[in-house]
């Protein structure tokens, strides 16, 4: 996982994609959204970075899953801080409003497709933002969890 996100191992996505997406086949999660979201980086970090983990693996869960991806609806704007580290209550502060919807989700349903959910917060964040847009239902898709 670190190798894809810190070194730009993008062949990691493709494995860990497929692992996901036939995980979420084999439950049938599939047949419950119309679409993947990956979870956005803001234009300077995926600048910085020149690539976007979570649209990485969601390419590959679309193809295994046969949902379609979609990088248009759920967007950054605020460059926050990077999470690793900081506590709960600050990881909540430092992401409030830092997502927005592009458009109106009405009657969608969706996953959001991120790499690592630790505390939930960034999850927590695009639900919130894309349940303000009308989804009907929101479900988060991840490679990893890690322990509380």
């Amino acid at each position: 996982m670190l190798g894809l996100k810190y070194d730009g191992q993008l062949a990691n996505a493709r494995v860990l994609g497929t692992l996901l997406g036939r995980s979420v086949r084999r439950a049938g999660l599939h047949l419950e959204v119309d679409a993947l979201i990956p979870v956005p980086l803001h234009p300077h970090k995926l600048a910085e970075r020149g690539f976007n983990q979570s649209i990485e693996i969601a390419r590959w869960v679309a193809r295994e899953s046969g949902r379609p991806y979609d990088r248009a609806s759920l967007r950054r704007t605020r460059d926050t801080r990077p999470q690793v580290g900081l506590p709960l209550t600050e990881r909540l502060d430092n992401l409030q409003g830092a997502f927005a919807a592009t458009g109106s989700l009405r009657g969608r349903r969706v996953a959001i497709v991120d790499d690592v959910v630790t505390t939930g917060s960034t999850a927590r964040e695009c639900a919130w933002t894309l349940r303000r847009a009308e989804a009907a239902a929101v479900q988060v898709w991840c490679v990893a969890r890690t322990p509380a």
